[in-house]
């Protein structure tokens, strides 16, 4: 358990194009998965921003 700057991280996602977004923020699980090694079970969260993400656009196709 964390409060404040303690709890931020930092968040990246390369999308299929390649372009990126990342920034610093908070991760909010919703719902934990649960069970045993063998059970499959979902994990849902939530990332909240904060301050300006940075944006990489995708590089051209050559």
């Amino acid at each position: 358990m964390a409060m404040g700057s303690d709890a931020m991280t930092k968040f990246e996602w390369e999308m299929v194009s390649g372009a990126k977004l990342a920034f610093d923020c908070v991760i909010n699980v919703t719902t934990p998965g649960g069970g045993d090694t063998a059970a499959l079970d979902a994990l849902e969260f939530e990332v909240v921003c904060y301050g300006k993400p940075v944006f990489t656009p995708a590089a051209p196709a050559v």
